[in-house]
């Protein structure tokens, strides 16, 4: 298929999800479909708008970020009112400054209040972004004491790299005692 039959399938695709004939999970999947067959053709100003534009429909804009690290450039130089709408949506998802979630994990992050019994079991496929709501639950919530317990040395591993070098973590560091069983 060439881009034009792509970009006529995601159309027919997002028609289908207003329209309730198929689930939000089916959209992401042809949106990330779509995202996958073009990260390495050359897009123009109009393809960057409607790229913008299906990532926020589907709700996860990151998949348009994540241009960039296919040596896309991702600057819009004139807007529409599509492209606007797309932005302003997304400036909902910020957490703050440097932080952006997507619409689902934002689902989540509403569900956890500092006045009630938060008692939830999440479950999601890889790359969700299941360690990162933790975290921002963990910030949110202002826990005093926290137990986080993960499967392997590899993970635990990456998640006290990702506590310890990154800004937008520094949270964890001033607020927390971290300790891990090998103290390594």
């Amino acid at each position: 298929m060439d881009k034009i039959e792509e970009a006529a399938s995601v159309i027919v695709s997002l028609n289908q999800y207003r329209e309730g004939v198929i689930k939000d999970y089916d959209l992401i999947k042809s949106v990330c479909s779509y995202f996958d067959k073009i990260k390495g053709e050359e897009i123009s100003e109009h393809d960057k708008k409607f790229l913008k534009f299906i990532s926020n429909t589907a709700g996860i804009p990151h998949f348009y970020d994540l241009l960039g690290k296919f040596n896309q450039n991702t600057e819009i130089d004139n807007f529409d009112l599509n492209t606007l709408s797309a932005i302003v949506y997304e400036s909902t998802l910020y957490l703050d400054p440097q932080n952006k979630a997507h619409k689902y994990q934002k689902q989540i992050l509403r569900r956890f209040s500092k006045d009630k019994l938060n008692r939830y079991f999440l479950s999601a496929s890889t790359s969700f972004g299941k360690t990162h709501i933790v975290f921002e639950i963990i910030k949110k919530m202002e826990y005093n004491n926290v137990v986080l317990i993960f499967p392997t040395i590899a993970l635990l591993s990456e998640n006290l790299e990702r506590l310890t070098s990154t800004e937008s973590y520094r949270y964890f560091i001033d607020e927390f005692d971290i300790h891990t069983l090998s103290e390594v």
